[in-house]
């Protein structure tokens, strides 16, 4: 019975990683810059800034904000690692919560849900889709200008 209760259930976070991997690489091919912030209709703001740069591996800060400055209580801010040889990006810190392991036991000290890490990974994803659409828009119109 007890070999049941303890079996691990790791989640397969390869995929999420490489999705998120290119849409953030969408951002950067259509915006050549080291900040990039675009605004969405609903006044949300989506930040990313580009802390570390080498050659395999770079550092982001992604924020999304509620209002048109980052100090709201309800802001989110993400630290992402993108390693480039292998096309993933990592959510490694996630609104001052760092060290994800791939699954929690439940329940743990801190009431982590057992996927905290595999959730915190696809709600980056779900923000990205979130303003595709207004960064793909605006990178039309610039392109209809020349």
């Amino acid at each position: 019975m007890n070999d049941v209760i303890n079996k691990k259930h790791y989640f397969n976070q390869t995929p999420l990683y490489e999705r998120n991997y290119g849409k953030l690489l969408s951002y950067f091919r259509s915006v050549p810059s080291a900040f990039i912030s675009v605004r969405h209709v609903s006044g949300v703001v989506l930040q990313i800034l580009v802390v570390e740069d080498h050659r395999y591996t770079s550092i982001l800060d992604v924020s999304v904000c509620m209002t048109g400055d980052c100090r709201s209580p309800t802001d989110m801010q993400m630290t992402v690692r993108m390693c480039h040889d292998a096309k993933v990006a990592e959510v490694v810190e996630c609104c001052n919560h760092s060290d994800f392991v791939p699954e929690y036991q439940y329940p743990n000290p801190r009431m982590h849900h057992r996927d905290e890490k595999h959730q915190v990974n696809r709600l980056l994803g779900e923000w990205l889709d979130f303003f595709a659409e207004k960064l793909n828009r605006r990178v039309s119109e610039a392109e209809s200008a020349v």
